[in-house]
C-alpha cells in the first residue's frame, strides 16, 4: 500500500510533466522530498502525497514550497537495495534512509554535529500532476502527527478528488512546533485545516550526530486506521504476500551474463511493484463507491492499468504468484459490484476509464484458463457478457451497439475504430474460450461469431486495416501506415496489423495465405531494424519508432506471431533482438515507461 520515495526535479524539465510519474527521474539533482504514495511506470501523473523533508534554520513562508525547501543530490551518494533508498543531501550533508513495510514507511534523516538547529517538515500540499491548491489538515501531538490531505493529480483529476489519511510518529521530541495554511506561519500552534498546509518540527541545536525517525502509516478510511496500519506487524491474510525475497526467487535462473542476470531480475522486481493493496489491516478497503468494504478472504488492489498489463503481467502473475492473479479476479467482481461494470483502469478510489477495449474480460478469462478457479466464475462472466452486449449500464464498450450493428466499429461513428474493433474482437474471444470451458456452448458459439469483427476493416490495395465509415468506405482516403491518425489508438497501421494473436489464421485468410502474411512480417522487423540505430541514437523522449515499439502495447508480441502462425524458428532472430536492443541496466534502460 505505502510506496515512499524521492520526489526530485532538475534544470531539464523542473518538476512536472511526464518524466516525473513516479515522483523520481534520474537525470534530475534536486530532491524536494520523501512521499509516501506513488506509481511505478505509469504515463501520467498521480500520488505524491505527504512529503517528508529534513533542512536547518527557521521555517518561512518560501520554504512551505518544496521548490524552496529542497535540496540537491549527487547519483554518487545514492544506494538502493530491494525496500530501502538512502541518499545523503548535498548542500546539508543529511543522510536520508527510506523503507517500507506494507502499510507504512520509515523516513530516518541522519543529521551530522552543526550550529543551526535541525528541522523537519511534512508537507500536505505536494501532490505530483496536481490540479491546483490540495486541501489537508494536520495536528500535532507530543510524539506524533496525524491528518489527511486531497490526491488530485493529473490522472485523478480535479473532480475526482480523495482524501489520504496518515498518522506519523517522531522518535525524538522537537524544541519548537508549527503548522502553516497557504504560506502563513503560524509558530507554537498545534493544528490546521485548509489549503496548501504543513506541520513543522524544529529541533534544539546539535553538537553530537542525531538520528531523527519519522514513521507513517497510510490510510485510504481514517486517521485512525493510519494508525492502527502503521502499528500493524504481523497476522492476518496480508501475511500471503509474498516478501521481496520470496517474490525474486520464485524464477531462478543460471547462465548467462552479470548484466542479463541483473536485467531479468530488474524486471521481476518491476512485476510486483503494482498493482496496489488497498486492504488495510483489519481487513477493510475503501471501494470505487467510495464506501468501506470488508474483504473477505482476499486482498483488494488497485492502480489496475490494464489495457497496459493484460498481454504482459496478468499472464506472468497466473504463472509466479497465482494468489495475487486470484485476487485481482476477486477484486474485478467487488469493483464491478460496487462500480456497475468492469473497471478498466481503476485508481484507487477511482475508475478512470481511461484506455480502450475490454481487458478486465481478457485477464479474467485467461485466469481462470490457466487453472484458478477459487474465484466467482459465474459472475465474473455475467459481467463479461453484459459489457460485450452493452447492456446499460453496465458496460465499458461505449457505443458498442454501432459496432455490433455494422460487424465492425465504423469510424463515423466510433473514434480509434480499428483499434476498438480489434480490443472488442480479442475480448469477445476471451468470452467465447471462457463460456466452451464452463461448458455453455450456445454462448461460447454467440462470441464466437464476432471474433472476425475486424476483417471488414482490411484494405486490399494497401494490405492493413484501416478505418471505414458505416458505408464501408475508407474513412481516410489520404493514407499513410506509418503515421497516426484517428482510425488508432497510441500507434499506425503497421504496428495494428500484428494485433490479432487471437486470430492469427483469420489475419492469414486477409493476405490470402499465411506465408504472405508472414512475408509482410519480415518486412516488417526488417524495417524496424533498419530503423532502430538511429531512434536509438536519439535524444531521451524522443518520438516513437513507426515499426515495432517495444515501449508501447499494441505490437509488443508481434515476435511470436511466427510461433502462432507454426514457425517459431523465423521468430527467434527477432526475439532476440528485442531482448538485446531493448533492454539495458543503465537507468534508461527500458524502450518506454513500463507502463504498471
Amino acid at each position: 500500500m505505502v510506496k515512499p520515495g524521492p520526489d526530485t526535479s532538475g534544470l531539464l524539465l523542473g518538476d512536472a510533466g511526464f518524466a516525473h510519474t513516479a515522483g523520481y527521474w534520474y537525470p534530475d539533482n534536486r530532491i524536494l522530498g520523501f512521499s509516501q504514495l506513488h506509481f511505478h511506470g505509469t504515463g501520467i501523473e498521480d500520488y505524491g502525497n505527504v512529503l517528508i523533508m529534513a533542512g536547518y534554520g527557521q521555517m518561512t513562508a518560501a520554504r512551505t514550497q518544496p521548490s524552496e525547501f529542497g535540496q540537491p543530490f549527487r547519483h554518487r551518494s545514492e544506494s538502493v537495495r530491494l525496500g530501502a533508498y538512502a541518499v545523503t543531501l548535498e548542500e546539508t550533508d543529511i543522510a536520508v534512509r527510506v523503507s517500507a513495510t506494507t502499510f507504512a514507511s520509515t523516513v530516518e534523516f541522519e543529521f551530522p554535529p552543526v550550529q543551526i538547529a535541525p528541522t523537519i517538515s511534512i508537507n500536505l500540499g505536494h501532490g505530483l500532476g496536481r490540479q491546483g491548491d490540495l486541501a489537508g489538515a494536520v495536528t500535532i501531538g507530543t510524539d506524533a502527527l496525524w491528518g489527511w490531505t486531497t490526491n488530485a493529480g493529473r490522472f485523478t483529476g480535479a473532480n475526482r478528488s480523495f482524501p489520504v489519511f496518515f498518522y506519523s510518529r517522531f522518535t525524538t521530541g522537537p524544541e519548537v512546533i508549527g503548522v502553516w495554511n497557504d504560506g502563513n506561519i503560524m509558530r507554537g500552534e498545534r493544528t490546521v485545516a485548509g489549503v496548501q498546509t504543513g506541520a513543522w518540527l524544529r529541533y534544539p541545536v546539535n553538537v553530537a550526530r542525531r538520528i531523527i525517525t519519522v514513521e507513517t502509516g497510510m490510510s485510504y478510511a481514517s486517521t485512525d486506521q493510519a494508525r492502527a496500519n502503521l502499528e500493524h506487524r504481523t497476522g492476518g491474510p496480508l501475511d500471503r504476500l509474498p516478501d521481496w525475497a520470496q517474490a525474486l526467487s520464485t524464477i531462478r535462473v543460471g547462465g548467462g551474463t552479470t548484466q542479463q542476470r541483473r536485467i531479468f531480475y530488474t524486471a521481476l522486481y518491476h512485476s510486483f511493484l503494482m498493482p496496489t493493496l488497498m486492504t488495510e489491516a483489519d481487513g477493510r478497503y475503501v471501494g470505487l463507491d467510495r464506501q468501506l468494504h470488508t474483504s473477505d478472504g482476499f486482498n483488494y488492489f488497485s492502480d489496475l492499468s490494464m489495457w497496459d498489463t493484460y498481454r504482459t503481467l496478468h499472464p506472468l502473475l497466473t504463472l509466479i504468484a497465482p494468489q495475487v492473479a486470484r485476487d485481482v479476479l476477486w477484486t474485478l467482481d467487488a469493483m464491478a459490484d460496487q462500480h456497475g461494470k468492469l473497471p478498466r483502469w481503476p485508481l484507487a478510489v477511482n475508475e478512470t476509464g481511461t484506455m480502450l477495449g475490454s481487458p478486465a474480460s481478457i485477464i479474467i478469462a485467461d485466469t481462470i484458463l490457466k487453472g484458478i478457479t477459487d474465484v466467482p466464475v459465474e459472475d465474473l462472466l455475467d459481467h463479461m457478457v453484459a459489457d460485450a452486449d452493452g447492456v446499460a449500464g453496465r458496460s465499458i464498450r461505449g457505443n458498442i451497439q454501432a459496432c455490433l450493428d455494422a460487424g465492425f466499429c465504423p469510424a463515423d461513428k466510433i473514434g480509434d475504430s480499428v483499434s476498438k474493433s480489434l480490443e472488442y474482437a480479442w475480448a469477445d474471444f476471451a468470452i467465447a474460450r471462457l463460456a466452451d470451458h464452463l461448458g455453455q456452448p450456445e454462448l461460447a458459439d454467440r462470441f464466437a461469431g464476432r471474433i472476425r469483427n475486424y476483417q471488414p476493416h482490411w484494405d486490399q490495395e494497401t494490405g492493413f486495416l484501416r478505418g471505414r465509415n458505416s458505408d464501408g468506405t475508407l474513412a481516410i482516403p489520404s493514407f499513410s501506415p506509418t503515421e497516426w491518425n484517428d482510425d488508432y489508438t497510441e500507434g499506425n497501421a503497421w504496428q495494428y496489423l500484428w494485433a490479432v494473436p487471437f486470430d492469427v489464421s483469420g489475419l492469414a485468410t486477409l493476405f490470402g495465405d499465411r506465408d504472405a502474411m508472414l512475408a509482410k512480417l519480415d518486412r516488417f522487423f526488417e524495417l524496424s531494424f533498419n530503423e532502430e540505430t538511429e531512434y536509438f541514437a536519439g535524444p531521451p523522449l524522443a518520438a516513437p519508432p513507426v515499426y515495432y515499439w517495444h515501449g508501447n502495447e499494441p505490437d509488443i508480441h508481434a515476435a511470436y506471431m511466427y510461433a502462432l502462425a507454426g514457425q517459431p524458428d523465423r521468430g527467434v532472430r527477432w526475439i532476440d533482438w528485442v531482448r538485446s536492443k531493448h533492454y539495458d541496466d543503465t537507468p534508461d534502460g527500458l524502450a518506454g515507461n513500463d507502463d504498471a
